[in-house]
Formats: C-alpha cells, structure tokens, sequence
C-alpha cells in the first residue's frame, strides 16, 4: 500500500472515531439534561432589594403604645424590592422572616407585636409570644412586576392598658431574610426561559402561587403533551421523569397527605431538626458545635487546629423502632468527664424523646453501645488502634474532625481512640426518640435537614 494510501486510511478511521465520540457524547449530555431539577422554584438574582434602613433590626422596646398609635409610633424597617426586567412575565412569590433572632425572654408576650405590611396594607402580623427559635417566617407576598413593591416592618409593645414596664427597654434583634420561592410563568407563548411551565397549581383544592413549602402532600398531574414528572414531597423539589417534552404546560394538583414516612426509614447519618429545651443556651440547642464561626468553620474542641467537620444533629442508628441521634460536632465543650451524661440532658426535649421524661435512660453521652451500634466494633479493641476502617476511621460519625468525650474515660482524636482522664473535649449527646416520629419535610441533608413530628 502507498503511504498516500495509507495516510488516506489513517484519515478516515481518525474521523469515524471522532464522529463516534461526538456522538456519544451528545447522547449523554441530551440525556441527563433530560433528568434535571425542575425549576419552579427560582433564586434571589431575579429582585433587587433595596433597604431604607438596612436589614438589621436592633431596637430597645420603648413605652407601650395605643392601637391607634401605631402608624406614628412604631420602630419601622422598610425595604423596596423590584423584579429585574428578564423575568417581567413572571408571576414571583417572596418569602418574608426574621432569622438570628435575640429576644429578652419578657418579650415572649402576646403583646410584642411585629406587623408587615406592603403596599400600604396589612399582610401579616406576628406576637412575641410565637417566637420560638432564633428564625421566624412571617408571609409570602406576590410581587408586582410592574412597579416598586414597598414594604414595612413594624415593630412595638401594644398597651393592653396595665403595667407593662417589665417589657419596656429590652431588646430585640433581628434580621431581615427574604426570598423568593416561586416563579410561574403566566404566558404561554413565549417558552425561551423554562422548557416545561406550569399552568395552574392547587393545594387542597384552593388556588395557589407557589408549591407547598411546608406539610407532606401528594401530587397529581395533568401535561398536555403528556410529559411525566416526579414530586419529592420531602425535599419539595419536582424533576423531570423519563420522556418529558420540552414546552410542555402542565396543571399540579397537590393533596395532603397525613401518611408521613417513618424517620426510622431514612438514612442513617441525615441531618435532622431538632431543638433541645432543658437547660442549654442559644444555637447549641440546634445541635451547633462550640467555637462554631461559619460553614467553613464549624467550631472545635480541645484545639482550635482540629475543628469539626459536621454540625447539627444527625441519625446515629436506628433500633427497636427508635431513631438514636447524636450531634454532628459538640455543642460544648467540658473538663468535668464524671458528669458527662448530666450534663447532656440539657439537650433534652421531652415532646421528642423516649419515654417523654428528661432522664439518662433517654438521653447520654456517647458511650461505647454507641460506638459499636455505629460501627459493628467493639471500643475495647479501637484503643490507641489508628486509622482503623473496622474502628470507624472513614465514619464522620465517629472521627468528625474535633476532639469529643466517650462516657468512660476515652475520647477521639479524629484519628483513634485515646484513654484520658483530662482535657476540654466535647461532649456528644445521643438521644433516643420516640418509636412514632414522622418525617413532615427536609431532604435529611446539611442545609434541608429532616422536619419531625409526633404522630
């Protein structure tokens, strides 16, 4: 064969492989694009907000004021948002709370009072006396595309007309969360932003802007293309199923549905919310580690070089029915390891917890049942045994990257199990939860942990 031939030869077989990769390739992408997450829900990049005062609220309660009075008297935070020009079309819905919430515990009163309202109207208004956690939600409001949507924040002690000086010059701090949880098309003709748009949506047979955002509901369908889609009425996320047609119109109806899934169903190691109230302090009730700064620096104990890499409460195990939680770092720290499961029931919260009494039975620190129900492995043979799979080395329940207490004389070192009688090492509660705990919302990961109920 002539080498012309043959560079010929080596030409063609180059760009049939080529061809065949390319195609592949394609293939591949068209397919998962096919699978993405179903963008109902939208971000904070479509509105612009602007603060009159800032987002930040920090006020002393002054003397308490008449109904009549409030307009001219109130301590008022107003913000303007405007939906940007590339979503006009669009029918949004703004979630309004208050998170990092501080309140002087004389304010939990049903006459503390912060109002919303927009446009100049009444939307919502919320007592002292519901404050229960450091966030808040307070409405979700339907923006106008067309024009400035003003809002105002009121906040104020409202005289019931006896002595109320007890409430008066104490704090309140807050600040200001919005964001948008839905965006709906509301024309039909122009497909260029979503491929699949919703038509209607209705909950429990009643209208709605936006999906369910707290709850467990069924969905029902109907595409006039006959497109599936697939609802998670945990994470309330919907994504496309296998055949769904680009520029499809689809009607969502969704139902309540009081059949929760069992929290002794899901995973072991997903994140669940949950708020102790015996006796700890602020975001530590939360599960949130000692020392914790941010995401990306969630706290430590023992030394500031060996910081956590988990925060929150998570599933332990599951046995007998009952979920076993555990906190993901520490919520403090101790030198006492003789009190250690005294000082864990702090964490209780006896609406949760077995038996509904505060007692050890219930709620302890990690002991070594505990570590052998986590990782099939005796704590006696883990000791000084580094890097240990069998011993939990790969198990961030176990080694989370900070230094904790076991309840009889052993901490972690995030490499092995050390025998101490000394340190300022965390502590890690478990604690048993009631054989009926339901599942009402969450994903069980770190940012959409697990919501729980009694059934």
């Amino acid at each position: 064969m002539s080498l012309q031939k043959m560079l010929g030869l080596i030409l063609v077989v180059v760009f049939c492989m080529f061809s065949l990769m390319f195609s592949t390739s394609y293939a591949w992408y068209s397919y998962n694009n096919a699978s993405t997450k179903f963008e109902v829900a939208t971000n904070n990049e479509d509105v612009l907000v602007s603060y009159l005062r800032g987002e930040y609220i920090a006020t002393n309660v002054g003397v308490p004021i008449l109904k009549s009075d409030v307009d001219r008297y109130s301590e008022k935070n107003n913000f303007i948002i405007r939906v940007k020009d590339n979503v006009l079309d669009n029918d949004m819905v703004v979630n309004v709370s208050l998170i990092d919430i501080s309140i002087d515990s004389s304010l939990r009163n049903s006459n503390f009072k912060i109002d919303l309202y927009y446009q100049g109207k009444s939307v919502a208004s919320v007592s002292g006396d519901y404050i229960d956690s450091d966030t808040m939600d307070i409405a979700n409001v339907t923006l106008d595309s067309d024009v400035d949507n003003s809002f105002e924040l009121r906040v104020y002690l409202l005289d019931d007309g006896s002595d109320q000086s007890s409430m008066m010059n104490k704090s309140f701090k807050a600040k200001i969360n919005l964001n948008v949880v839905s965006r709906l098309k509301t024309e039909f003709t122009d497909f260029k932003d979503t491929d699949i748009n919703i038509k209607s949506i209705t909950i429990d047979g009643k209208k709605s802007d936006n999906m369910p955002v707290n709850g467990y509901y069924k969905m029902d369908y109907v595409c006039s293309k006959g497109s599936k889609i697939i609802w998670d009425s945990l994470s309330k996320t919907i994504t496309y199923g296998k055949g769904a047609i680009s520029k499809d119109v689809c009607e969502l109806t969704f139902t309540s549905d009081n059949n929760y899934p069992k929290l002794s169903d899901m995973d072991i190691g997903s994140y669940v919310k949950y708020v102790g109230n015996n006796g700890c302090s602020g975001k530590s009730c939360y599960g949130e580690n000692a020392n914790y700064v941010s995401d990306n620096d969630m706290g430590y104990c023992g030394s500031s070089n060996n910081k956590f890499i988990s925060n929150g409460w998570r599933i332990a195990y599951i046995n007998g029915g009952s979920v076993y939680l555990i906190s993901g770092g520490s919520p403090e720290c101790s030198t006492d390891n003789l009190n250690l499961d005294s000082i864990s029931l702090k964490y209780c919260n006896k609406d949760y917890i077995y038996n509904g009494e505060c007692s050890n039975s219930s709620i302890w620190n990690m002991k070594g049942i505990d570590f052998k129900n986590i990782t099939g492995t005796d704590i006696n043979n883990c000791i000084g045994n580094n890097s240990n799979k069998l011993c939990g080395y790969t198990n961030d329940l176990i080694f989370n990257g900070g230094y904790y207490w076991f309840s009889n004389s052993l901490y972690s070192n995030n490499s092995s199990i050390i025998n101490s009688n000394n340190g300022d090492y965390g502590i890690r509660p478990i604690i048993r939860l009631k054989n009926n705990i339901v599942v009402t919302g969450g994903s069980g990961k770190y940012d959409d942990p697990y919501t729980i109920l009694v059934k």
